[in-house]
C-alpha cells in the first residue's frame, strides 16, 4: 500500500510540474512568439524603402500608414 501511495505522489508531482511549465509558456513565452509572428507577417505586406540600416540589419517600411522596421534580407 505504501508503494502505491508513493507512485500516486510521484504522478501528482509530475502533473503539477507540467501544469507550471504550461502556465509559464502561455504567460511568458507565447506573447513574445505571437508578437514576432505578427510583425513578420506585417513585413510581408509592407512597402519598404530601398535603403537599409546595415548596422541594425533593419529597413524602414510603411504598413497601413504606420512606420515599422523589418529585417533586412539583402
Amino acid at each position: 500500500m505504501k508503494e502505491a501511495t508513493g507512485n500516486l505522489n510521484l504522478a501528482l508531482v509530475t502533473i503539477v510540474s507540467i501544469g507550471i511549465l504550461v502556465i509559464f509558456f502561455y504567460d511568458s513565452l507565447w506573447p513574445m512568439i505571437e508578437s514576432n509572428m505578427i510583425s513578420h507577417t506585417k513585413c510581408d505586406d509592407a512597402v519598404c524603402k530601398s535603403t537599409a540600416d546595415t548596422q541594425l540589419n533593419k529597413v524602414e517600411c510603411d504598413y497601413e500608414g504606420t512606420t515599422i522596421y523589418c529585417p533586412y534580407s539583402g
